[in-house]
């Protein structure tokens, strides 16, 4: 797929090519979450991991970065989470 955002629904694990040549073949998180990688590929990384990016502040998690919904929502709902800041509305 093109779709950069459903690779986590449909593989387990992505092949980057450039000018026909393979460039990257690992397994779904660690392309995912390369963001010199994607850079170098000239791709976005996906929504997902963007967010939880910016919500992490760059800081890591224990859990790492979650790439499919799934695993967001049961980071969000363990007890381990801790967001960074809580914004006041």
């Amino acid at each position: 797929t093109h779709d950069i955002n459903i690779a986590p629904l449909i593989a387990k694990r992505i092949i980057i090519l450039n000018d026909g040549q393979i460039t990257a073949d690992r397994s779904l998180i660690k392309i995912l979450t390369d963001d010199r990688l994607l850079e170098r590929s000239r791709l976005e990384p996906p929504i997902l991991t963007k967010l939880f990016q910016k919500i992490m502040n760059g800081q890591p998690s224990e859990n790492g970065i979650p790439i499919t919904i799934e695993e967001a929502a049961d980071m969000l709902n363990s007890q381990s989470w801790q967001a960074p800041y809580v914004m006041e509305g």
